[in-house]
Formats: C-alpha cells, sequence, structure tokens
C-alpha cells in the first residue's frame, strides 16, 4: 500500500502496487509491477487475502494513518503481517528529515516515533512480532531481531493480525 514508484516493491516480490498517484504509479508499471490506482484507505480488495501487507516509507505521507492501518488488517489474512518500514522522528535521521522544510516531500511528511507506530498497530488489533533498524548506509535487512534506538536512522516493524 502506498508503493509510489514502485522502487521497494520488486525487490520484496510485491504482488499488487497500490498508490493514489496516477504519475507515481505510471513509473512502477515501467518496473513490471501489477498496479492499482486507490486510496490505501478503502482498498478494491475482499477482507482476508494477503499473506502480507507493507507500508514502505509510506506511514509520513498519509492524511489518514488509522484508517489505513485498519485497511490491512480487514485484508490481511488470519496471521497475515504487516510490516511497516520508516525513519523514527527520534532518531538521528528522523531529526535531519525534519528539518527539511524546503524539501517537496518532508516539507509535508509527519515523522512518527517508533513508540507511536507501535501503539497505533496495537491499538487496531495488531501485536508486534518483530523489528530490525539499520543505518541507511547498512546493506541489506537481515531477521526482525535488532532494536530500533535513536542510533538508527531506519526502523521496520513487523505486525501479525491475530
Amino acid at each position: 500500500m502506498g508503493c509510489g514508484t514502485g522502487r521497494f516493491a520488486k525487490e520484496l516480490d510485491v504482488d499488487y502496487c497500490l498508490d493514489i498517484s496516477a504519475k507515481c504509479l505510471k513509473l512502477a508499471r515501467r518496473r513490471g509491477l501489477n498496479c492499482i490506482l486507490a486510496d490505501a484507505s478503502k482498498t478494491p480488495f475482499k477482507n482476508g487475502v494477503f499473506k502480507t501487507v507493507f507500508l514502505i516509507y509510506t506511514l509520513c505521507f498519509l492524511t489518514k494513518p488509522r484508517e489505513v492501518i485498519k485497511e490491512a488488517y480487514r485484508i490481511l489474512a488470519k496471521e497475515g503481517c504487516l510490516i511497516i518500514a520508516f525513519t523514527p522522528k527520534d532518531s538521528w535521521l528522523g531529526e535531519i528529515y525534519a528539518k527539511r522544510r524546503d524539501s517537496p516531500f518532508y516539507k509535508i511528511a509527519k515523522l512518527y516515533s517508533y513508540n507511536e507506530v507501535v501503539k497505533l498497530c496495537q491499538n487496531l488489533g495488531f501485536k508486534k512480532v518483530g523489528e530490525i533498524a539499520t543505518i541507511p548506509k547498512t546493506i541489506g535487512l537481515q531477521e526482525f531481531n535488532i532494536k530500533c534506538t535513536r542510533n538508527y536512522g531506519f526502523c521496520a516493524i513487523k505486525f501479525q493480525k491475530y
């Protein structure tokens, strides 16, 4: 959900690339992705059809993050996973991004702390089952076991639907 240009979708073997921007999806289609123009808070999918839903650098650009997380819960199968990747506002990189008000991207972004993301998802029925943190220059994501702290600029949290 919120796949944008599909930059990360191909590597993650994503089946459907959903975004609200036709312009971004045009670029994603060029990457060979199956694209759907839709609002992530009201997807065209049936209940419980996906094993995994990704929100990769999407949360900070959503106008209705709570509704999008609820929608992810609806379309996930039982024990399906929601993976949210983001830059925490209280990380060293988040502090840099927060100051970039001249950027066309970050001037509209609302960054969230690690605790805010966890609380939001737990309040909507998800259980946190893992996390990983990296410094942006680090290549690759290993297992979901490196704890997110201020020292890391990127965090991915894995939640499960029960």
